[in-house]
Parts: structure tokens; sequence; C-alpha cells
């Protein structure tokens, strides 16, 4: 009421004829105008009260803010699982100081370990399994039987893609600068739009040498309007059929595809373009990689869809649904992103691991299409160390054992 009437009495003032623009005092005293005035007040007041409320008590946990990351650091999360076999029944998921999974990092003498950084998205994060489970804390322990002082840490973030990875890199990877990250990625790319030059860049700092990106600063700055953005990514993730849970592939649905579907499909999931900025986008961790002395590995990402049958449930793993595709066409979509990785590593003689070629098509491994069961992790683990025993024999042989 108080605010109506400060505003009423400011718009009835007569300001001096001298001091405002010709025809601004029919405008200021239309009835449409101060309705529109009261309501850019009311607007503004409420963005503010909602500001203040999200700060006070956010409604979940955000890790991207603007352009920013911003990683859990010392926290225990327990996870009560009574559905998905093969998995622990309460799923112990611990974050050290640096917002990874693993123990933390010898206090200034990382240089002096064998240390390693594992890059991805949830299949590399693997968060709904236990510490000691994921293929990451595995891997470790594998390493350790022939390597000395080896430091090992899951940096894996639930729906990230090389954007996020980049952005990681950037903020937390690159100061930590381990000897090698390894990257797990394809699955989250999948119809991946055009980056901006937001998505490659810390954001700048507010200040007034910057007016014209005043509107950009405000929403990148505004919790409110970062919660906004990231419940849309989760409902979009949800969408994409890339949330965690248990798929039972004896009832799962089938589905037939013509040959115009599937020509649409990869068109529109994996066209030159957007190809074409994956490469881009992996050339760019590699180059963050290289200038920070840290020696990039990529894999290539597994699922379980694609050809055969499944060895347990028997289920049709070329018509099986996957999102609004079949189990054939989805994995035609992700060998293509799988093959830009795969020539990247190539050309740039980077260690490559195709795990997506050795990875077993059988739901032992896998809980739903993407996302590995204890067992699976076991065996990723398993691949990987075949490959990267040998890479890190020859490249630091001062740490075997």
């Amino acid at each position: 009421m108080y605010l109506k009437i400060g505003i009423m009495t400011m718009l009835q003032t007569d300001p001096d004829p001298k001091a405002v623009p010709q025809g601004w005092h029919k405008i200021s005293r239309s009835p449409i105008f101060k309705k529109l005035l009261i309501l850019s007040f009311g607007t503004i007041l409420t963005f503010l009260l909602l500001e203040i409320l999200v700060r006070l008590h956010p409604p979940f946990e955000t890790r991207i803010k603007g352009d920013k990351l911003v990683l859990p650091v010392n926290r225990t999360y327990l996870i009560k699982n009574n559905e998905i076999p093969d998995i622990d029944p309460l799923v112990t998921h611990t974050r050290n100081s640096l917002g990874f999974r693993g123990s933390p990092p010898p206090p200034n003498d990382l240089e002096n370990y064998l240390s390693i950084v594992t890059i991805g998205g949830s299949t590399t994060e693997c968060n709904l399994l236990s510490d000691s489970k994921t293929w990451t804390d595995i891997l470790g322990k594998k390493l350790d039987r022939s390597f000395k002082k080896v430091w090992i840490n899951n940096a894996g973030l639930d729906g990230h893609s090389t954007f996020g990875h980049i952005v990681l890199m950037e903020d937390y990877v690159s100061r930590l600068k381990p000897k090698i990250a390894i990257f797990l990625v394809g699955a989250n790319e999948l119809g991946v739009d055009e980056p901006t030059e937001s998505d490659n860049k810390n954001i700048r700092k507010f200040s007034l040498n910057h007016i014209k990106l005043w509107p950009r600063q405000i929403v990148m700055h505004s919790e409110f309007f970062i919660t906004v953005l990231n419940l849309y990514r989760m409902i979009k993730a949800r969408n994409l059929g890339l949330p965690h849970h248990y798929t039972d592939f004896k009832t799962i649905q089938l589905k037939n595809m013509s040959e115009a579907e599937t020509l649409r499909a990869i068109l529109e999931n994996a066209g030159e373009l957007r190809l074409r900025n994956y490469r881009n986008r992996l050339l760019r961790l590699t180059d963050i990689c290289r200038a920070n002395s840290i020696e990039p590995v990529l894999v290539t990402q597994p699922v379980l869809s694609g050809r055969g049958k499944d060895d347990i449930s028997g289920a049709d793993l070329e018509r099986m649904t996957v999102r609004d595709l079949n189990g054939k066409v989805a994995w035609q979509i992700l060998e293509l992103y799988n093959d830009v990785l795969r020539d990247v590593a190539k050309k740039n003689k980077i260690q490559l691991i195709d795990l997506s070629v050795e990875m077993p098509k059988s739901s032992r491994y896998f809980y739903d299409v993407y996302h590995f069961t204890n067992s699976g992790a076991e065996k990723v683990a398993d691949i990987i160390l075949k490959h990267i025993s040998v890479f890190l024999a020859g490249k630091y042989p001062g740490f075997l054992r």
C-alpha cells in the first residue's frame, strides 16, 4: 500500500518542463504507464523475495552456477536401494575435500604420486554404486598391485557432457595437475547443440566495464535463475531417458524402425554440425590437458543396446526401446560419437581404450541401458586396467613395483 502511494505521488509531481523530454508529461500521466510502472516495481520486488528465499533455502543441490562449477565437498550420501539387483541395499556415496569421490589428495606432495582423475558423466560417477565399488575405485586398487604411490579420484558428474567437463578441467583439474586424466564420454553428447562462447569460458566478473552484459551477469549471479535453469536441465535429462532407474529387460517394449525413420533419427541426433562440435570439444579438453602437463586417455562409451540378445533376460538388444528409438538405431548414433573420439585419439596420438567394443552386452553388467551394476563396474575396471597398465609402465616406469 505504501509503495503504491509513493509511486502515485512520484508520478503526480510536476517536473521541471525543461528537465524532461517533450511529451513526457502526457506519457507520465497515462493510466497505462502508471500501471506498467507499478507492475514493474511489483515484479522486481517479487524477484528479490524469491532470490532471498532460494538463497536461504535452496530447493536442491546445484553443481552448475552460470558457467561456474560448484562441487559438494566433504559430504556423505546414503542411498537406499530395494529395486536394483547387484547393487548394495544401502549405497554409501562420499565426496572428499575436492568434491570428488576417493581419498583426499596428499598434502603438498601430489607430484610425487602416480595421480589419476577419471572424468565423465553418470557412467563415471556411478552415483548408485558404493564408494568402494565404482570402476574408478576398483581400478585404483588393481593398479596398486603393480604400481606404487597410486592416487586416483573420481570426478564424474551425473548428466555432464563435454561442455561441463571443459569447465571442470579449467576450474579444478588443471589446478590439481594429475599425471593422467581418463575421459569416459559420449552418452551425454547426443543432441547437444552448438556451443556458445560462454560454454568455453568462465563468466566475467560483474563490473561497470561490461554494461552491455548486465542482463546476462544478473541471470548468471542469480540463485533463483540458476535454480530454474538447473530444474530445466533435470527435466530435459529425464525426457532423454538418462536418469537412473532399473529396467526389467524381460518385459521391455520392442520397437521397429523403417529406413526413413532411421535416417531421420541419425540426422537429428548426430548431424555433421553436432559431430564437428563434439570433435572441437574433445580437442579443447585435450588441449587443456596438454597445456597443464596432464596426459589424456580417451575411453569410448559402452551401452547395453545394439546387437544380439541379452544372455540373461533374452531381450532383443536391437529392437528394445531406447528413448524414442530402438536399440539398433540408438547404438548406431552413439557409435558415430564414439568414432569421432576414436579419430581424435588416433590423429593426436592419445591413448584410446575402446570400451564400447570390449564391454560385453549383458544385463549382468547393466541395470539399465547405460549404467553399470557392481559386476559391470568390476568388468569396466578390468578392461581399462588391461590397457592402461601397459601405457603407465611405459610412460612412468619409476612407479613400477
